[in-house]
């Protein structure tokens, strides 16, 4: 797993459309960056605080709301504990702040929180078990986790972990190749005029993805793929809600990873 990553994406033009025929085109630039730090605890357990930075730019063709960018900054705090050599457990939250350059915008919080298990049935297969949720000014839910991953040999691994499953091919040492399935998105909640404004982005990326070994523990990876069942909401107060959506597109990403 990365302890620190650099990254940048873009999504290229989506169009989406609501039940009122009113359509438009967005795409959007993302940056971002993390960092943790691992703090052993005896022997069996480990502290990781770090930090998380992002700020994304969307450009808006015709639509309701003007181009707008979103800093968002987080500060993960997790617990991993070895209970013995099959079962691991671990806890995290990391509250969230977002700032919009939209007129009237205020900062805005959210909080993401889990607890996982995982269980190391033998050398090929290892199971995860879980929840995480999500409280947000726009929609707080929570889900279950439930997955298995598989070794099917040296070069080949398989991921059934819901919602990111993938398949990985390392041929040696310095290569990782993976084609998979991702969420993605934000939501970030702004005031103007008196009214609260929510927008929600939500959407899964379908992608392959190409990492290369570039000096010791530093990695860089190449991914493109489709963004796929994107959308937008917007929803003020005393209004009904503004589902656009759905519809997919391009998209391409950079990442530099630290890999210790």
């Amino acid at each position: 797993m990365p302890v620190a990553s650099l990254s940048y994406s873009y999504y290229g033009d989506t169009e989406v459309s609501n039940s009122s025929n009113q359509s438009f085109e967005y795409n959007m630039s993302h940056f971002s960056q993390m960092a943790l730090m691992p703090i052993y605890v005896g022997k069996n357990d480990m502290i990781m605080v770090g930090d998380y930075a992002s700020w994304s730019t969307f450009e808006i063709q015709n639509g309701p709301i003007d181009n707008f960018e979103v800093t968002s900054l987080a500060l993960p705090i997790g617990w991993l504990r070895q209970i013995d050599p099959a079962w691991q457990v671990m806890a995290f939250t990391a509250p969230f702040g977002h700032n919009s350059n939209l007129d009237g915008a205020e900062l805005s919080g959210q909080l993401m929180s889990g607890v996982f298990a995982r269980y190391v049935k033998n050398e090929k297969t290892w199971w995860a078990f879980g929840f995480y949720s999500d409280l947000n000014p726009v929609e707080s839910y929570a889900i279950p986790y439930l997955g298995v991953f598989w070794t099917l040999n040296e070069e080949w691994s398989l991921n059934l972990i819901f919602p990111w499953p993938s398949l990985s091919y390392a041929p040696n040492e310095d290569w990782l190749f993976s084609l998979g399935l991702a969420p993605s998105g934000g939501s970030w909640a702004i005031e103007a005029e008196d009214e609260e404004i929510y927008y929600n982005m939500d959407a899964w990326d379908f992608s392959l993805n190409a990492e290369r070994r570039i000096h010791e523990h530093i990695w860089l990876s190449i991914r493109a793929g489709v963004g796929g069942l994107r959308s937008l909401r917007i929803t003020s107060s005393g209004v009904e809600d503004s589902d656009f959506g759905i519809d997919s597109g391009w998209y391409f990403g950079l990442k530099l990873n630290i890999r210790p």
